[in-house]
């Protein structure tokens, strides 16, 4: 595979508009993967398996979905990196890997999911000491986007549907990306999307109209500067990028036996 089909394939993940920017976050927060052991919980299709794999690391992807892992597995082999990839059809709330063995855990949109307490338990089980855990999570305050999920829940009638909405157990709060970030020495996060939610809901809905997009970049540029002025509206954001590095010590392995308080 040349380097342009590598950039086009990178390029094509992080210009995307829900997620691109905080992708591009936790990239440059990580910075060189190569050689390094990546855990991508609920991997899903691979596209960021893949990405890391392509980037130089050594990806184990987990999902519980076995038709994920069978597509995962498909995109790493047209990608000729399934040497540089393993996937595993797995929960993730208890894990086949070997304590203090993976350098990055990184999950996209996974823990709502699961089971948070068990799932963290898991994360700093498995990290090396030194290790990084970087992931984007939905939040729960978002007043734009909590209309959507209602709206969801109330029109959904097809077993997929109701399938969906039901197996949503929590969202994140603020309070709990702290308690995630207290087990590490160093943290830092991001915060994406209060109005521009808007475009990106009329993007989807009238693809490559000029007004959309020129209204999408007005709105991108809008949020990140009152992120800037005001860091509490985070708390009304639709989703964060946490990244957390080396642990402080005694938080890995005893605490599978020490579930997080959870704040439902």
């Amino acid at each position: 595979m040349g380097a342009n089909s590598k950039e086009r394939f990178k390029q094509m993940i992080l210009s995307d508009p829900y997620f691109g920017d905080a992708v591009e976050f936790v990239f440059s927060a990580i910075g060189n993967v190569q050689n390094k052991i990546i855990l991508d919980n609920g991997c899903g299709s691979g596209m960021l398996s893949v990405l890391f794999a392509l980037e130089g690391a050594e990806v184990i992807g987990i999902d519980k979905q076995e038709s994920a892992v069978r597509e995962a597995k498909r995109l790493a082999q047209s990608y000729n990196i399934d040497h540089k990839s393993t996937f595993i059809n797995c929960k993730s709330e208890w894990m086949p890997l070997a304590d203090t063995s993976i350098d990055i855990v990184f999950s996209r949109s996974t823990l709502q999911y699961m089971d948070y307490g068990k799932v963290l338990c898991e994360y700093m089980r498995v990290l090396k000491p030194s290790g990084t855990l970087a992931i984007i999570e939905n939040l729960r305050y978002s007043p734009l986007i909590n209309i959507y999920r209602w709206y969801r829940r109330i029109v959904a009638k097809t077993p997929a549907e109701v399938d969906y909405v039901t197996s949503i157990r929590q969202y994140l709060t603020v309070r709990q990306i702290e308690t995630i970030a207290s087990r590490f020495i160093s943290s830092d996060h991001r915060e994406y999307h209060i109005l521009r939610i808007v475009s990106i809901w009329l993007n989807a809905l009238f693809q490559e109209a000029t007004l959309t997009q020129k209204l999408d970049q007005l709105l991108a540029r809008i949020d990140r500067k009152l992120f800037e002025v005001f860091p509490l509206l985070g708390n009304l954001a639709w989703f964060t990028a946490v990244i957390c590095q080396r642990k402080k010590y005694g938080q890995d392995i005893e605490q599978r036996s020490k579930p997080p308080r959870r704040d439902d």
